[in-house]
């Protein structure tokens, strides 16, 4: 028989340090994998985080420009009402629209009424009243209707004169055939 080049013991001894190794290997990549796995799980966790704050951050900027959309609408809507202690430039308006339409006229602001219902609102209360021609009326009321004020018309009153000469109660003596108007608004104030 012959003799082997590695005794015995050398042969166990390097047998052990290979198992050994192996057992090394072994935990080593398990540890090593453990730990990418552990890194990867991390990654994949900040990513969604990220992902959230992005969509997050999108929503925000939506929402701010929705926002200042809204605050120019509020604007507007703020213009569209008459401060209440100074109602003089919804009065110069309605006077130049009856000018600019060759309308007569003569605007009165009449005093709140004081029942409880009406009391609580916030408007103020005028009386417009207009002589000229049937289409100049119709103008003014165009007019009126497309103005920057939030405005409703409480009562309307309009007559023919029938005779030359006849006197209408606010604008005097008025000519054969004008149209004699009565407008009451109710303007909202802010």
């Amino acid at each position: 028989m012959p003799k082997s080049i590695f005794s015995r013991k050398e042969f166990l001894i390097g047998l052990g340090f290979v198992i050994l190794d192996l057992a090394f290997l072994i935990v080593g990549g398990w540890l090593l994998t453990h730990q990418i796995v552990k890194s990867s799980q991390q990654l994949s966790d900040r990513k969604f985080a990220l992902e959230n704050n992005l969509k997050a951050s999108q929503t925000m900027y939506k929402d701010r420009q929705e926002m200042e959309k809204k605050k120019e609408e509020i604007d507007k809507i703020k213009q569209s009402f008459i401060a209440k202690n100074e109602p003089i430039g919804f009065i110069n308006l309605m006077e130049d629209l009856a000018q600019k339409t060759n309308n007569l006229y003569k605007i009165n602001l009449l005093p709140q009424l004081s029942t409880d219902d009406k009391s609580k609102e916030n408007a103020l209360y005028f009386q417009i009243s207009l002589g000229g021609s049937f289409n100049d009326f119709m103008h003014f009321l165009k007019y009126v209707e497309n103005a920057k004020y939030y405005i409703e018309v409480e009562s309307l009153k309009i007559s023919q004169v029938s005779e030359a000469g006849s006197a209408s109660s606010d604008l005097g003596a008025l000519p054969q055939g004008v149209v004699s108007s009565i407008l009451n608004l109710k303007a909202f104030t802010d």
